[in-house]
């Protein structure tokens, strides 16, 4: 469905809504992309909700942020800030009761992830660095699907996994 497509290309989601300037589309790009803290708390507060969308979805959005998009007037934002897995467990929980139901899915299902994984230090630090998800890449099949599912892992250690054959 359209959620899966969003995880696989977050663009599906600017390009659902036809007739969409080009500038908001550069800045959507932005939005999803930079890991500029300041950037993204500047972008949290744009008039458009696309460019919002981008900002609940980037996986550095600093947890202040995600509180206030949590509690966006638009419910694209709200889902993406659900489905993030940075969004601290009681704006999930809040969430879990939005008036949207799709909202209300989303955090059902982080809520269930993160429970999922409680108990497992590697995948529930959410401070690991880019170089300790550099050194995880490289070790045991375990440790590989840790980095490979870490929102924070760099797109080359992805690349990396898949063209040694470990898909996840």
């Amino acid at each position: 469905g359209f959620a899966e497509e969003v995880d696989q290309n977050p663009l599906m989601l600017f390009y659902a809504e036809e007739g969409q300037p080009k500038g908001l589309l550069i800045l959507f790009f932005v939005a999803c992309q930079t890991k500029r803290v300041e950037r993204l708390e500047e972008l949290a507060s744009y008039p458009s909700e696309k460019v919002r969308d981008g900002v609940a979805m980037n996986a550095n959005t600093p947890v202040a942020t995600l509180e206030i998009l949590a509690k966006d007037k638009g419910k694209d934002v709200r889902w993406l800030v659900a489905k993030n897995a940075n969004t601290p467990i009681a704006n999930l929980e809040v969430l879990a009761m939005d008036k949207e139901a799709d909202v209300r899915d989303a955090a059902e299902k982080n809520l269930a992830s993160r429970k999922e994984r409680k108990g497992n230090p590697v995948e529930d630090n959410g401070d690991l660095t880019e170089d300790d998800l550099d050194r995880l890449a490289q070790g045991t099949d375990e440790q590989k699907r840790l980095a490979a599912r870490h929102p924070a892992t760099r797109l080359a250690t992805l690349v990396q996994l898949a063209n040694n054959g470990f898909a996840e």
